[in-house]
């Protein structure tokens, strides 16, 4: 077994067997031009690169050991290009060089779809090789194609996908190339790089590409380059540099091209969402007028899939339960004195979003411009830490002052962060999505076994560290950023390395609005519907009230029967084609997963099998308004995290508006909201008012302590506006959100791939059915893979490389 470092200067260890030897048999236009590669041939090749390369090899003695076509394809496989790249070179003419050898083992070619591009796409923007030889005189061409216009940070991206398939000799090559006879292709390189530079498209994808390597690793690459090719793109180059201001302002400059999509699918569904105008397929003639549809659930999931059908054509029946649309994202209001709602939002579900374009969900904020504040997160606002009897306050931003919160987070740092996280998030900014498999691929396979507890013990013993049982508490009061973790300690590893990666956990805001303000939207518009198509909301497709009561299938058709909470009418009535948005315990009360006496199974008996297995944790939430005036001149501490019971606390200010704040005394989650199972949200408000002030009378006369009797003090004034939900006993719930245990990735790739295959049953599309269970943009994403199901079971068409087609990962 040996040693190989790729281009991408990721270390993987691969025995020489395992990779292909390249051949070729294609022509590709290089510019002015054709490469023309045969298997074998000794043939010199009078390409750009090839001329390049005749001028300075860096590659090794070619070796008899030749790597296989056994190896798997991109991006795990590898290609040893020495055999072709001492072909083009033309060994007898190399003049010796002082340099190390190069590496010249590279990736296979890619597929080229959403998910290795990084991005949405209906056509390829760039011409790419069949063959993997001609990979290097592809880019080049490319590069000179590489111009301004609607596919231009597609076309970039392509390119950077094929640069990390590209062995270092190969690099090397396609930059000699560069700075010589494509040097007009960088523009004016006097020019240095700032802010507001207008700098030419390939001199972008060079600086993109050049200020997401290690320095050691560019000078490397450069100092190999011919000296023509040094001078011309020396001033390029200083990205890779160690000054952190340019590198920093340059990685500023390429933020819309880092790659945020969630890393269980890789699918970039907000830009097919916007680019298709929300149409998902199309139906053939005559089928959407005469197709009855139902969809069970009003919350995230329902409300897109009803809008989709709608721009398909098919009129949906939505029946939802309770008395308002939104599910466990609904927002509430307190009533006032003169029976109208008050303005100020509470949310016992969900209430913060992240804002990246990877969360599809935030794509519908964004689309109708609905106002935004920022979230008061612990890693945003002071925050007071409860540690056992200690109490302990830091600043956004700035070290903690005590020993031991400050011990912690430098392991955490050193052993979570800098190993796993940063390679990840470093792939995610160079837009490597091969690099960025690879090692995401790797985790899983590492830490599936592992709960959070145990994974996290297990990076801290690879680094020599231990922590003592006052570490392990400090680390559950304290979390990663948005509240404390003990109750998650259970959970499966990768499911909190989920929200990590995937960044969820960052740049939170709170919609003014509520939640649910976009669903809403969704109701009442018309944009882009079928001509003469009316809004949801004007179709009167939501029947607020209405409890389903039982699903069963019988000769194809199903059949719904449901309770009118408001008239007590029970009723039945049939349909064609059926959407479950509801989560898998309401899906098991109902008996959906079978058998049913009288009915056809509703889903196939593996689904069925992981549904049931579909690990769904509790949590609850509290919540109170405060009147501004009461705050007045009082201070208080932004956030409290503690080892208490309640676990977190959180105060969103008044909005724009409203006289009156929202506080969160209590938000509990996993094995934290069982401890509270018993107790009435009165019962844990006065405990919560209690352990503060009980805390506080330790030192009167600190100021951190007298935070706390403050907020206490407030909190007894307003405890007549409290809201409490504990979601594992809310009916039609049982549970706050899915949290893959350990051991169930692959239960949870079962979920996700039923809503990529073709089948005859009902289509489960609620959020707990993939890897974002608690996250709205995994229902946007559940409601569109369901829709494009029934499309294509309907014999209609979807678009190209939709997210139906996508790759199980």
């Amino acid at each position: 077994m040996t040693k190989i470092t790729s281009g991408a200067d990721h270390s993987l260890p691969i025995s020489a067997a395992d990779v292909p030897a390249a051949t070729t048999s294609t022509q590709i236009p290089t510019g002015d031009s054709t490469s023309a590669v045969a298997s074998g041939s000794s043939a010199r090749i009078d390409s750009p690169v090839a001329k390049r390369a005749r001028l300075s090899v860096l590659i090794p003695a070619l070796n008899t050991e030749v790597l296989t076509a056994s190896a798997p394809a991109w991006p795990a496989g590898r290609v040893d290009m020495r055999a072709h790249l001492q072909r083009i070179s033309g060994a007898a003419d190399a003049s010796p060089s002082e340099q190390a050898p190069l590496s010249t083992i590279g990736r296979p070619l890619p597929p080229l779809n959403p998910q290795s591009v990084g991005r949405y796409f209906q056509e390829v923007a760039g011409q790419w090789p069949s063959e993997r030889a001609d990979l290097a005189d592809a880019l080049c061409h490319n590069l000179s194609a590489l111009a301004d216009g609607p596919k231009r940070q597609q076309h970039h991206l392509e390119i950077t996908l094929h640069w990390h398939c590209l062995s270092e000799a190969e690099k090397r090559n396609v930059l000699n190339t560069l700075g010589s006879e494509q040097s007009h292709l960088l523009g004016d390189t006097a020019i240095d790089t700032t802010p507001d530079a207008k700098l030419s498209p390939v001199r972008d994808w060079v600086e993109h590409t050049v200020v997401n390597m290690k320095p050691d690793e560019a000078t490397r690459l450069l100092k190999s380059c011919t000296p023509t090719a040094q001078k011309n793109l020396a001033t390029v180059f200083k990205g890779a540099g160690e000054d952190a201001q340019v590198r920093t302002m340059i990685k500023q400059r390429f933020a819309s091209l880092r790659m945020t999509m969630p890393l269980d699918h890789m699918y970039d569904y907000t830009g097919f969402f916007w680019d298709n105008k929300r149409k998902v397929g199309e139906l053939p003639p005559g089928v959407a007028e005469n197709l009855k549809v139902c969809v069970v659930g009003a919350g995230p999931a329902g409300i897109i899939a009803a809008d989709g059908l709608n721009r398909l054509g098919v009129k949906p029946v939505v029946l939802e339960q309770a008395d308002k649309i939104g599910g466990r994202i609904a927002a509430e209001r307190w009533p006032r004195q003169d029976g109208s709602m008050s303005p100020t939002p509470l949310h016992p579900g969900g209430m913060r979003f992240h804002t990246t374009r990877g969360n599809v969900y935030w794509s519908l904020a964004e689309h109708y411009q609905l106002q935004h504040v920022p979230f008061p997160n612990s890693s945003s606002v002071q925050t007071s830490y409860i540690i056992g009897n200690e109490v302990h306050e830091a600043e956004p931003g700035k070290s903690p002052g005590n020993a031991v919160m400050q011990k912690v987070a430098q392991d955490v740092l050193r052993s979570m962060t800098e190993p796993l996280l940063a390679p990840i998030r470093a792939a995610r900014d160079a837009a490597d999505t091969a690099l960025f498999r690879e090692l995401c691929d790797a985790a899983k396979k590492k830490f599936d076994s592992h709960n959070f507890r145990s994974g996290l013990d297990t990076l801290l013993k690879e680094k020599g560290i231990e922590w003592n049982q006052k570490e392990w508490q400090t680390f559950g009061a304290t979390g990663i950023g948005v509240g404390g973790y003990e109750g998650y300690y259970n959970t499966g590893f990768l499911e909190e390395m989920r929200f990590l990666a995937d960044e969820r956990l960052e740049g939170h805001v709170a919609l003014v609005d509520g939640a649910d303000a976009p669903l809403y939207a969704v109701l009442n518009d018309t944009e882009d519907l079928p001509e003469g198509a009316q809004s949801l909301q004007q179709q009167q497709a939501i029947r607020l009230g209405v409890e389903v009561t039982g699903i069963k299938k019988k000769d194809g058709k199903y059949y719904v029967s449901s309770l009118d909470k408001q008239t007590q009418k029970v009723s039945v009535e049939s349909y064609d084609e059926l959407f479950f948005a509801g989560g898998p315990r309401e899906a098991v009360r109902l008996g959906l997963t079978g058998p049913q006496e009288g009915s056809e199974a509703l889903m196939p008996e593996e689904f069925a099998n992981a549904m049931e297995k579909a690990n769904v944790v509790g949590a609850t939430k509290m919540a109170i308004k405060i009147a501004k005036d009461l705050m007045s001149g009082v201070e208080l501490p932004g956030n409290v995290q503690a080892s208490k019971l309640f676990q977190q606390s959180y105060l969103v200010p008044a909005l724009p508006g409203s006289d009156n704040a929202v506080f969160y005394p209590s938000y509990t989650l996993g094995d934290n909201a069982t401890k509270v199972a018993g107790m009435s949200g009165d019962e844990q408000l006065n405990n919560y008012i209690r352990t503060l002030r009980d805390i506080a009378s330790q030192n009167p006369g600190d100021a951190v302590h007298q935070k706390l009797k403050n907020l206490a003090d407030v909190v007894e004034q307003s405890k007549q506006r409290i809201s409490y939900t504990h979601w594992s006993l809310t009916k039609h719930q049982y549970g706050a959100f899915k949290m893959d245990a350990p051991n169930q990735l692959d239960n949870t790739r079962v979920l996700f791939g039923a809503l990529l295959k073709m089948s005859d049953g009902a289509i489960f599309i609620n959020e707990e059915n993939t890897a974002e269970g608690g996250f709205a943009s995994g229902a946007v994403a559940a409601a569109i893979n369901g829709l494009q199901q029934m499309v294509l079971r309907r014999g209609g068409s979807v678009p190209p490389h939709s997210p139906f087609h996508q790759e199980l990962l």
